[in-house]
């Protein structure tokens, strides 16, 4: 189980996935601000389409 402020602080479901790693130390922070930043170049490129 994980809080459920983590459903409302997600901006997607691929995001929430990364917070509930990080809430569980399956990820370091560094890991999960590299692959936040690589996910919102994702998604702002595809927005721009």
């Amino acid at each position: 189980m994980y809080p459920k402020w983590i459903e409302k602080m997600a901006f997607s479901k691929v995001h929430q996935e990364l917070l509930i790693q990080l809430y569980r130390k399956q990820i370091t922070r560094r890991e999960y601000d590299s692959l936040v930043n690589e996910l919102y170049v994702l998604e702002t490129k595809g927005i721009s389409k």
